[in-house]
């Protein structure tokens, strides 16, 4: 579901920022503007996990074995 919803939102911002009409410029603007909200989306999931008291993100680097 999670898959899903992303790439329907991916494309959603891709045609809204002009990647349907064809031109080569276009369609190069919406791919610059579907990666940032890509990763707008990858930064909130990141700072939403980090707020999870017991969460991997909270346990720090993991330690190094060998």
């Amino acid at each position: 579901m999670g898959t899903a919803l992303g790439l329907a939102l991916t494309g959603l911002v891709f045609g809204r920022a002009g990647g349907g009409g064809g031109l080569p410029g276009a369609v190069a603007h919406a791919f610059s503007v579907s990666a940032y909200f890509l990763a707008a989306a990858a930064l909130v999931a990141a700072l939403l996990a980090s707020l999870r008291p017991s969460g991997p993100v909270a346990s720090g680097p993991l330690p190094l074995e060998g």
